[in-house]
């Protein structure tokens, strides 16, 4: 039944459905994105938390370096993220561009 349903199916619906299929491959991708970064998250609060905690004669160098060379990935990574999960239409519209227009 899955193979007839699939070789006989209306081809007017096939954009429609590769705009949905797309939306939820932002979603999952977004979901993805912040999830990867949970572990880069939680490593550079924890040197900041050293970074202002420490006793004055320790050096944190290692601990500032650390944070400036990671800091700007994982905000971009986590912001995309966030995006590709709140504005998937905008998004989809952009990939899909004047198809989307022609269709509707």
């Amino acid at each position: 039944m899955l193979v007839k349903n699939f070789a006989f199916r209306d081809v007017s619906d096939e954009l429609s459905d590769s705009k949905q299929i797309f939306e939820t491959g932002l979603g999952l991708l977004g979901v993805f994105m912040i999830a990867s970064s949970i572990s880069s998250v939680l490593s550079i609060l924890i040197n900041l938390g050293i970074v202002m905690f420490a006793p004055v004669y320790l050096s944190v160098s290692a601990e500032i370096d650390f944070v400036k060379v990671n800091l700007i990935s994982c905000l971009a990574s986590v912001g995309l993220g966030i995006e590709c999960v709140r504005n998937k239409k905008g998004l989809c519209r952009l990939a899909f561009g004047s198809a989307l227009d022609r269709a509707v």
